[in-house]
């Protein structure tokens, strides 16, 4: 039985992945490469099985696309499904534990302990978002020197052993 033929791509396409190749592909970081590559196998075999005039093998590659498709959403909506899960458990452990709190040592100091916890975290937010904190030379906001890390010397500068 003789090889199946393969049908070159358009003359854009082999143009855009010649471009893609060159300069994107080696920009990316590692997992992204790797997942490029996969979807890169997928297009291929999508178009190879589009362009080649074979109807079943395009229909093969549909169904298993779309219950690929299918199970993904499913494996995400699980994924999302447990992580609410475990929030709202540990919402009702934090309540029950309140609850207990207040129990032991009476309400007027549960509340005198309420207090000065949303007076600690107000502070804490209002020197680090609303007063700037944080925008010196080296810390800077995104926009400025620093861009928001530690900045790094550039030059290796003076010796410490001469």
């Amino acid at each position: 039985m003789a090889p199946p033929q393969q049908y070159p791509l358009p003359p854009i396409v082999s143009n855009l992945a010649d471009v893609y190749t060159s300069y994107v592909y080696p920009l990316l970081p590692g997992p992204l490469q790797s997942v490029s590559a996969g979807v890169a196998s997928v297009l291929s075999s999508g178009i190879a099985a589009a362009t080649s005039g074979d109807l079943v093998s395009l229909a093969a590659f549909v169904v298993v696309l779309y219950l690929t498709l299918k199970i993904a959403d499913y494996v995400r909506r699980s994924v999302v499904a447990w992580v609410v899960f475990v929030v709202k458990i540990a919402v009702v452990l934090a309540l029950v534990n309140a609850a207990f709190y207040v129990n032991s040592v009476g309400v007027q100091k549960a509340l005198g302990d309420a207090e000065w916890l949303v007076n600690w975290l107000w502070s804490f937010v209002e020197d680090k978002v609303l007063n700037g904190a944080g925008t010196d030379n080296k810390t800077g906001p995104f926009a400025y020197y620093g861009g928001g890390r530690q900045q790094v010397p550039i030059s290796r500068g003076k010796s410490k052993w001469t």
